[in-house]
């Protein structure tokens, strides 16, 4: 996985790259075909999206539970990078009269939209509320 943060505007195309933020994960994948531990993943993925969701929405439906593809995976390896810092031109190129430096790129949640057949007075739950205009 890889998120994106910046693009970086050097001086010759060559020194110009990309700030990012990136996970290598190495092991065996295995589909999960017990209902129960697809359904305690799917949980904890919801959980972990909008925490207390879970609890205020219907319970999945059996049919829904098995259309939905469950990978887990025994990490056996892992690796992150991190890329910083400005561009790392040579020293003839600081005489290129040209800009140089970084566009920052940015995930950001924004300001929750009601659906269309939201029956009237139903209020985002406090914790929806909270996930507005995060940064991440």
């Amino acid at each position: 996985m890889t998120l994106l943060d910046g693009i970086l505007l050097a001086r010759p195309t060559f020194n110009s790259s990309m700030h990012y933020r990136s996970v290598t994960i190495f092991g065996k994948p295995k589909l999960v075909d017990d209902h129960q531990e697809k359904l305690m993943a799917m949980r904890v993925i919801s959980e972990n999206t909008a925490p207390g969701r879970w609890g205020k929405v219907r319970d999945s439906h059996i049919n829904e539970v098995k259309m939905t593809g469950v990978i887990k995976v025994k990490i056996e390896e892992a690796s992150a990078k991190i890329s910083t810092g400005d561009p790392d031109d040579q020293p003839e190129d600081y005489e290129i009269p040209t800009w140089v430096g970084i566009l920052p790129i940015t995930m950001k949640t924004e300001k929750l939209q009601n659906d269309k057949k939201l029956k009237r007075g139903i209020k985002p739950s406090k914790t929806l509320n909270s996930l507005q205009n995060k940064i991440f």
